[in-house]
């Protein structure tokens, strides 16, 4: 005998991983064969942490043939971070090039998030892109290919539970943009996200790297709530992409200064 509770739990779990690989990668996701009706976006905020398990290991394992294959470790991380990026139609780096024109060269709200609502970059955010290119690359370049490995996916899943801790903390500073239909995250969804980065942090990294991690990742997705509240009043999707690509670039940073220091 099926379990009709069981199978509708396996299906929400199911469409919940859909919704959020949809909306923060390329992959080829058909929803119509998940369900007739809408993806539910706010349910599906705990799965971010596992979006960035995969994109992760897929980064993970670009860096492990390019380093077999015998390139350069710069060009073995290169290769590794570029295809992470084409992984998810670079989602939060635009947002992060749009933080940065906005906050750089706007002056008042209204101003600021004008610029971010257009899609061309500016001087700002193509230095911010510059930016986080070569903070990535540099980090991971000079670690070992294991610590290099295990550094990329720890990374890309807590900086996508600080999205999650974003919209938690922060209101919306537009009320009309797709981020806010999200809604504030319910509380289930926060700890479950946590829960399953907490675990992977720990058998991968271990209790002590782990705080070091968290730590790191909370102060820096609260200094860039601080700045986006005071600049915006508030998330905006563009925040969001940026917080997730702050919070990355921190803790690699963190995990290549404590490794590179052993």
């Amino acid at each position: 005998m099926t379990d009709p509770a069981g199978d509708s739990l396996v299906r929400r779990l199911r469409q919940d991983v859909a919704a959020a690989f949809m909306l923060l990668t390329r992959f080829p996701i058909t929803w119509e064969n998940h369900s007739p009706e809408a993806p539910d976006l706010n349910r599906s905020l705990w799965a971010y942490p596992v979006v960035g398990l995969v994109i992760g290991l897929v980064g993970a394992l670009v860096l492990a043939v390019a380093d077999r294959a015998g390139l350069p470790s710069v060009l073995a991380v290169l290769s590794a971070v570029t295809v992470m990026i084409l992984a998810t139609g670079a989602f939060h780096e635009d947002g992060l090039a749009d933080v940065a024109d906005g906050f750089g060269g706007g002056l008042g709200r209204e101003k600021k998030l004008e610029i971010m609502r257009d899609s061309r970059i500016g001087t700002y955010g193509g230095l911010a892109l510059i930016i986080s290119m070569g903070l990535r690359v540099g980090s991971l370049g000079s670690l070992t290919l294991f610590h290099g490995v295990t550094a990329i996916i720890g990374a890309a899943m807590i900086s996508r539970l600080m999205i999650i801790i974003g919209l938690f903390i922060l209101p919306p500073a537009r009320t009309d943009s797709l981020a806010a239909g999200a809604g504030k995250p319910k509380v289930n969804s926060l700890g479950a996200a946590s829960l399953i980065t907490g675990i992977f942090m720990v058998l991968t990294l271990g209790l002590p790297m782990t705080l070091l991690v968290s730590v790191t990742a909370v102060l820096a997705m609260g200094i860039m709530a601080v700045i986006a509240t005071r600049q915006i009043g508030g998330y905006t999707g563009d925040v969001l992409g940026a917080i997730q690509q702050v919070t990355e670039i921190a803790v690699l940073m963190a995990l290549s200064a404590y490794w590179s220091g052993l």
